[in-house]
């Protein structure tokens, strides 16, 4: 994989070098702005998305490609974001390779790619732009006036009044899949009692998947954004009715949403990466807002498993510059990559025909099938796919 000198479209890029699962990996955040305009350099630079088609196109390793996309249901349907910019155009581009099962998408390059929100959930008869803000299904009556009309003092404090800090950690810790079920879960309306455990679903399945070691490892780190991103400015919201005005009030709550349900994407996106069944691949290019890339930057930095290659990160004053990538970055980034083996990607398509496959030989059940490669792959510390890939080559 060979970066440009300088690249427009993007606010950060991190890269680091990873080894879990037996396997070493490329990891490149490429943080967005989510905004107009897409491009703002005024210098000659390459264009993010001419970046990605080219690596994808010209790739001999399999790349995997995460994108702040919604998260899709077996038979759902590609969601595209109203907001304009870089990361909409390219989501309404892909969006044929944006689906649950993970199939061939050999006319964009050897790439797989991944949605990574999680925050949409699509219930009849809610609006689906809005449903990420239900976090709190307690104060349910605020937030929906809170949609339909600006604030006013009481509806704002009525808001605030309803929330501490124990209740958001423990409702944000049980969707986030590693937490208790709250303790007034049955008083909450049935639909965002569904909502809840669609969303706990989601994420701890990816949790599950993971060794524990690591699987602690991330979970900690999201108590600490929690803490540090989530309560702090729950805090600045308890005070902000009585010393500023409705509207800067409405921004300070607005924001504590987000921050919120930020938690739900990184906690998803973290343990996607490092899913053991995406072992097969040697790189991983996650493009997401620059809030989430400095979420997963900070927990790959204290890892002992990852090493820094290099990061930049503009400045928001800076937003109108490109990033200038240094020439022994690039050639190290070269180096690293070229010393990967050549490899399609591992599709779910393919894992299917193997296992179904197999089964038929051996007239097996493909889920002991399933359950043997896995066991087989943790004792040998092999990665499942390359298990799975020799008994099928070299059959019995």
């Amino acid at each position: 994989m060979e970066l440009p000198t300088k690249l427009d479209g993007a606010v950060s890029i991190y890269i680091f070098k990873v080894k879990t699962n037996a396997v070493e990996r490329l990891i490149l955040l490429i943080g967005d702005r989510h905004s107009l305009p897409k491009y703002t350099c005024e210098e000659k630079a390459g264009k993010l998305d001419d970046f990605l088609e080219q690596t994808f196109k010209n790739s001999k390793n399999c790349i995997d490609f995460f994108i702040e996309a919604q998260f899709l249901e077996k038979k759902g349907i590609p969601f595209f974001p109203s907001t304009p910019g870089l990361m909409s155009d390219l989501i309404r581009k892909y969006h044929r390779c944006l689906k649950h099962m993970k199939g061939s998408c050999e006319e964009i390059g050897n790439v797989r790619m991944h949605y990574t929100d999680l925050r949409v959930v699509n219930i009849k008869g809610i609006d689906k732009e809005h449903i990420s803000y239900f976090l709190f299904p307690m104060v349910f009556t605020e937030i929906r006036r809170v949609l339909k009309d600006p604030f006013d003092k009481v509806a704002l404090n009525k808001l605030i009044n309803a929330l501490d800090e124990d209740r958001i950690i423990e409702n944000l810790r049980y969707i986030l899949g590693y937490g208790d079920k709250p303790k007034d879960f049955g008083k909450y309306p049935m639909v965002f009692r569904k909502i809840m455990n669609i969303q706990r679903e989601r994420t701890s399945k990816q949790l599950q998947s993971l060794p524990i070691a690591l699987r602690k490892k991330i979970k900690t780190h999201i108590d600490e954004i929690m803490l540090d991103d989530v309560i702090k400015p729950y805090e600045e919201m308890k005070t902000c009715t009585a010393e500023e005005s409705v509207e800067i009030c409405n921004i300070i709550v607005w924001d504590f949403m987000f921050l919120c349900n930020r938690t739900l994407v990184d906690i998803y996106l973290l343990a996607r990466l490092l899913k053991p069944t995406l072992s097969d691949s040697n790189i991983a290019i996650v493009y997401m807002g620059g809030i989430h890339c400095e979420t997963y930057a900070k927990f790959f930095k204290k890892e002992k498993f990852s090493e820094l290659i290099w990061e930049k990160a503009l400045k928001r004053k800076e937003m109108d510059k490109c990033i200038t990538i240094p020439q022994k970055v690039i050639d190290k980034v070269l180096e690293i990559t070229k010393a990967f083996p050549s490899n399609k990607c591992f599709t779910t398509t393919s894992v299917k025909e193997m296992e179904l496959s197999l089964s038929k030989k051996y007239r097996i059940n493909t889920g002991n099938i399933e359950k043997c490669v896995n066991q087989t792959a943790e004792i040998i510390d092999m990665p499942r796919w390359k298990v799975l890939k020799t008994v099928w080559e070299n059959p019995l």
